[in-house]
């Protein structure tokens, strides 16, 4: 069949990867969903407020990233400045 002690690593490695899961992965899977759900949050009151809760549904999270994009642009360009040869 198998040799017992490669079963029992193969046991110990999936237990240590789903200790790693719990401790490491899952608090950060929390925050981002938490940002998310806050962040729907605000855009259905304000849209509400406003009287267009689709447009605020949509319109939000395109602005966000549309930011989020220009500012990752923006990085990536300054890297490639500091990392060109002077003319």
């Amino acid at each position: 069949m198998g040799n017992p002690p490669i079963v029992f690593l193969v046991l110990a490695g999936v237990g240590a990867l789903g200790l790693l899961v719990l401790t490491a992965i899952t608090p950060f899977l929390l925050r981002v969903t938490t940002t998310f759900e806050a962040f729907g949050i605000v855009a259905e009151s304000l849209g509400e407020f406003v009287g267009t809760p689709r447009l605020f549904r949509v319109g939000c999270p395109l602005i966000l990233m549309v930011a989020i994009a220009a500012c990752l642009i923006g990085a990536v360009l300054l890297v490639i400045r500091f990392f060109t040869p002077a003319v």
